[in-house]
Parts: C-alpha cells; structure tokens; sequence
C-alpha cells in the first residue's frame, strides 16, 4: 500500500520530468514533513490504508505526530485534502510548510511523488518542486536528505503505552482497557458482545498531541464499553472491559 498522500504510478508525467526549481534552502520543515509522510506510508500507519486516488475514498483524513531533530521536538501535522486528489497541507508547529517563501504559495496544495526505488520523494507546489532523499536508521530515525545537507529525524513515542492500558483479573481471566494517560476518546471501535483478535484497536485516544491505538492482546470478548466518543479521560480510566473469547455472551 501507498500513502495517501505518496503517488508510486504518475513519476513518468512530463510535468515531473522538467527542471527542478530550487530556489531555497533546505529547510527543516521540509525533512519533518518529508519524514512524516514515509513513515505515515509504512504499513500499520492510518494514511497507508487510504488512497485518495480511488474517487470518493478520501475524507479528510489528518494524521499528527511528535517528531523531533536532536533534542528539539516539533508537531507535525498531514492534512489530506479532497481536491486535487492526492493533495495535502502540512504544518510544523502550526505553521504551513511552503517551498519557498512567496506569500501566495500559503494558499497552493502540497504534492508528494514517491521517487524511483522507494528512495525517496518530490515534493511540489505549484511550479516549485523539491527532490528529497530518506533513509531510515538502525535507530529507527530518518535521515532526509537534498542532495546537499542531510538532517537526522527521529519519532517520539509514549514508552508502554500497551502495557500501560492493559490490566486484567487473573481470577476471572477477564481485561480491562484502561486509559495510559489523560487524554480525548477520539474513536470507539467496538461495542458490547463484539469478538476481538490480538492486536485489534478498540479505542483511539488522542493525548500528548498524538493517536494511540489501544488494542487487545489476545482473542476476547467485549462485555462493556465505558466511554464514548469525545470523552475526557484521565489516565487509569477503564475504557473497555474484556472477557475470554470461550466465555459466555
């Protein structure tokens, strides 16, 4: 799968043939983007189950992210816009990331192309285009590259965040789903009497300007659902209780 945002089939268009315009430097918000959208295309990641090129299947999709270079963390922010197919908006720390600083390129969509051999990408606005080398590390980072300058990009996470939302009853054999930290109940995706598998998602939490998908560890079923969409939570709230898959309905 591709990323909605990441084009594998249109690299022979002559309008990505022409010269590239490379007026600017290599700007940091263009790497935090540039990794953004290769690490939103790797499998397990919410843009990669969509593609805006099938009509109709896009609806403003966002995904959110804490990336940092160094020690200096930055929120970066993929908006999927529905027309042109295949646009988007990014955002580093709210501000919109351009190729090039002319006002009138705030108000023009971004659009990335995959480059030959899954080495990296183009990024387009208008008539401005950047060529953009990744590679991931052995630390799980991203180096970006343009060819000139290079700048490491690394993702935080939450540590535990699995183990965190997991307790359970060892009499029972029954689960819990709790809330690891405070945060707003962005999705349910169960409801009671519903069979869930290992690794499913139940719940999306949104916190720390993140998604986190919290899911169930084994095969279980669903015996009560304890939040609702746009609930506030506070860490340690039980979001979902489980019982053993064989257990009566």
């Amino acid at each position: 799968a591709v990323c909605s945002t990441l084009d594998m089939g249109r690299f022979d268009d002559p309008a990505y043939a022409a010269p590239e315009i490379d007026v600017f430097t290599f700007d940091p918000m263009l790497a935090l983007t540039a990794a953004a959208l290769r690490w939103r295309q790797q499998p397990g990641n919410g843009g990669a189950q969509r593609s805006p090129w099938t009509p109709g299947a896009l609806r403003s999709a966002v995904s959110r992210a804490t990336l940092l270079i160094g020690t200096i963390e930055r929120q970066v922010e993929i908006r999927d816009l529905v027309e042109p197919p295949g646009s988007f908006q990014a955002f580093v720390d709210g501000v919109t990331v351009t190729l090039g600083m002319a006002p009138e390129l705030h108000n023009l969509p971004l659009q990335a192309l995959l480059l030959p051999d899954n080495a990296g990408l183009v990024l387009r606005q208008g008539t401005m285009q950047k060529r953009l080398w990744t590679a991931q590390t052995s630390a799980g980072g991203m180096v970006v590259s343009d060819g000139r300058s290079q700048i490491t990009v690394a993702q935080r996470r939450a540590p535990g965040l699995d183990a965190l939302a997991q307790g359970g009853s060892a009499a029972t054999g029954s689960t819990t789903i709790t809330s690891p930290m405070a945060g707003t109940i962005i999705q349910v995706r169960v409801q009671p009497g519903d069979l869930v598998q290992p690794r499913q998602t139940l719940v999306v939490l949104g916190a720390m300007k993140m998604e986190h998908n919290l899911a169930a560890t084994e095969a279980a079923r669903v015996t009560r659902v304890a939040c609702r969409e746009g609930d506030v939570v506070a860490g340690g709230a039980v979001l979902v209780e489980l019982a053993p898959a064989t257990a009566a309905a």
